[in-house]
């Protein structure tokens, strides 16, 4: 199967942004404030949390949420990985810059 590139990279930068999962399911608290921030590498002390917000259900959902956002990144490295261990295609034109 051949793949133009540079098709492929113009509809991906033309692309409108979208989740990748959904989260409509996740207390917006725990997304939006607690998890954000530890993913952006900020640390979150105990006297932050305020856990009026959530209850210990929602932690669970969380972490599903997680486990499914770290399964769809690695499918993504995976793709990534076999486009970059895919073999050239040779042009039937020569190109120059």
């Amino acid at each position: 199967m051949n793949i133009d590139l540079k098709k492929l990279e113009r509809k991906l930068w033309r692309a409108e942004p979208e989740k990748t999962l959904p989260d409509d399911k996740v207390n917006p608290y725990l997304l939006n404030v607690l998890l954000r921030r530890l993913q952006a590498g900020e640390d979150v002390t105990y006297g932050e949390v305020d856990f009026s917000q959530f209850a210990a259900d929602d932690l669970r959902v969380l972490a599903d949420y997680i486990n499914r956002q770290n399964g769809m990144s690695a499918r993504l490295s995976r793709l990534v990985e076999d486009m970059d261990r895919a073999e050239p295609y040779c042009c039937t034109a020569r190109v120059f810059c």
